[in-house]
């Protein structure tokens, strides 16, 4: 189990970890980023198009409902 951070600065701090890290070829790192992008979306942070285009960019081979 992992807990996300309240704070929505620090869950775009921990997101552009991860993001970093898939890119630098982690691929376990789908389910942390998700979790992050549907809080950041729940906070109004983010709108579904942003949700999509960065799962789409990082995930490619990911299914997106």
């Amino acid at each position: 189990i992992i807990f996300l951070p309240n704070n929505p600065v620090k869950l775009f701090y921990q997101l552009t970890k991860l993001l970093a890290a898939t890119k630098a070829g982690h691929s376990n790192t789908y389910n942390q980023v998700n979790a992050i992008l549907q809080r950041l979306l729940e906070l109004k942070l983010i709108t579904t198009d942003k949700y999509k285009k960065v799962l789409s960019k990082y995930f490619p081979t990911k299914r997106l409902s």
